[in-house]
């Protein structure tokens, strides 16, 4: 990556497949003669500006009609004279358009080169170029906005906010050790040590955001749960309208546990099938079918087939407490034709799970009816009941659409900066509440000098986590992963 910034150049700001309309940037000290040079109409160079221009291709193409967007000054995006060429997205036009720009002494922007710049004109902090990125790779409506949060300056603020603090705090002390031997005093111990921990507090606010967001980075999982024979295989394929699951009348087709994704308005989480495990068999003895030892012609007294079959059913209920565990979400399924007594032993069943794991919601399976069972069991009034039908599609959108709100506002309580900054930032701001620490002790048993020490190693550590301190290696890591033209 180059590191000067009194080149100027240039690059395709938009995509390479075929659009209606394309973008060219370019960026540096020459940005105005270039243009000025290739276009017979004058630029104000003292304000931001939009006008429409024939630009010169040249045989075979002759003039093309484009808006030129100009901040002549050192208010733009980069901190330099900047200008963005807006025309015909036809990518032949565009790579004219950027050739003729390189013959005329703009350079090809390397990756990244333009948010690099940016920073290094103190435009941005590291973060806000991280969040950036975050914003040209969101894949859905909650990544986009936590980017553009933390691009408004939602991380960069707090930050600055406790390094300015901590910054008085040491001109304080400082000052302090500079008239040790008058015996004069310019902060209280009492006031340092009220600073110290409400830094140290903001610190920690900031890690926990960062580990939240480092656990969302897992796709939220939803899991179907309940007894055989409930509807879940059906229930999951409907739902992601896919065959992906086994549906059969005997109980117990689903041995194993089966992830697939569910898809809404551009966001998926894992939804997964799960083996029927229910408290009646356990209680009542009830066996499932052998259809394998049947066809088998093997008799069901087997004692090596019973252990074989009870080997799989101890797995298939040990895959299904494994799944129930991870997940976020417990969608449990009961057959709404189920008799009475079958009936309060699913509720029974269900209120042991919510015990268990909070979110846990009831889903009515085979509604095909119109009626719904009243079951006898009390349901706490915060239960969430959906009534469903995966032949008849009763109820699906309706669930789906509950899911997903349920899923941003997870999202939206754990993601609160992107993966990239997450991942660079929680090692230095645990430096930095280290520090903290030991400053807080130096200042009950050292001296200033060492709380003083303790305070420049806080404020060195937030300072990589900003961008105030870096390397060149840092930087390389960061805007390689970048597109020409941002």
């Amino acid at each position: 990556m180059r590191w000067d910034t009194q080149t100027t150049i240039c690059a395709i700001a938009t995509g390479t497949a075929a659009s209606t309309r394309g973008a060219i940037r370019i960026s540096g000290p020459d940005t105005v003669a270039i243009l000025q040079s290739l276009i017979s109409s004058q630029f104000v160079t003292t304000k931001a500006t939009r006008s429409t221009v024939s630009f010169p291709l040249g045989e075979p193409f002759g003039d093309l009609v484009v808006d030129v967007w100009l901040w002549p000054t050192h208010r733009s995006y980069t901190g330099a004279p900047s200008a963005e060429l807006h025309m015909v997205g036809n990518q032949i036009l565009l790579n004219r358009v950027l050739s003729i720009l390189a013959t005329h002494g703009a350079r090809i922007a390397e990756p990244g080169e333009f948010t690099l710049r940016a920073f290094l004109s103190g435009r941005m902090d590291l973060t806000q170029c991280e969040a950036v990125l975050g914003a040209i790779n969101a894949t859905n409506d909650r990544q986009f906005e936590v980017a553009l949060n933390q691009l408004a300056g939602g991380l960069s603020q707090p930050l600055r906010n406790v390094r300015t603090s901590l910054i008085e705090l040491l001109a304080d002390l400082e000052a302090g050790l500079d008239f040790v031997d008058e015996d004069i005093s310019f902060i209280s111990v009492e006031e340092v040590a009220a600073r110290i921990e409400d830094a140290q507090i903001a610190i920690q606010v900031l890690i926990d955001q960062l580990s939240q967001r480092g656990s969302s980075r897992e796709v939220i999982g939803v899991v179907l749960t309940g007894s055989p024979n409930a509807g879940k295989s059906s229930l999951l394929n409907a739902l992601t309208g896919n065959a992906t699951a086994i549906v059969h009348s005997q109980a117990g087709t689903t041995r194993d546990y089966l992830k697939t994704e569910l898809k809404f308005n551009g966001r998926s989480i894992d939804l997964v099938d799960t083996a029927g495990v229910s408290a009646a068999e356990r209680e009542t003895g009830l066996t499932k079918p052998e259809p394998t030892a049947r066809a088998a012609g093997a008799s069901s007294k087997d004692p090596t087939l019973r252990a074989s079959t009870n080997n799989i059913d101890d797995l298939a209920e040990g895959m299904t407490a494994s799944q129930r565990e991870a997940a976020r979400l417990l969608l449990y399924c009961v057959d709404s034709t189920l008799n009475d007594s079958r009936l309060r032993t699913e509720m029974n069943s269900y209120l042991n799970l919510c015990r268990d794991h909070a979110d846990t919601w009831l889903v009515w399976t085979k509604c095909e009816s119109s009626n719904l069972p009243s079951p006898t069991v009390e349901l706490p009034e915060t239960t969430r009941v959906f009534r469903t039908s995966s032949r008849d599609a009763v109820g699906l959108r309706e669930l789906t659409e509950t899911i997903f709100n349920w899923y941003d506002s997870e999202a939206a309580e754990s993601s609160m900066v992107v993966g990239a900054t997450a991942i660079r930032c929680q090692a230095s701001l645990q430096e930095a509440l280290r520090a903290l620490t030991n400053a807080r002790h130096a200042l009950d048993h050292g001296g200033d000098e060492i709380v003083a020490g303790e305070l420049r190693l806080t404020l060195e550590a937030i300072g990589s986590v900003a961008g105030e301190v870096y390397t060149d290696d840092i930087l390389d890591a960061l805007f390689s992963r970048f597109c020409i033209g941002k």
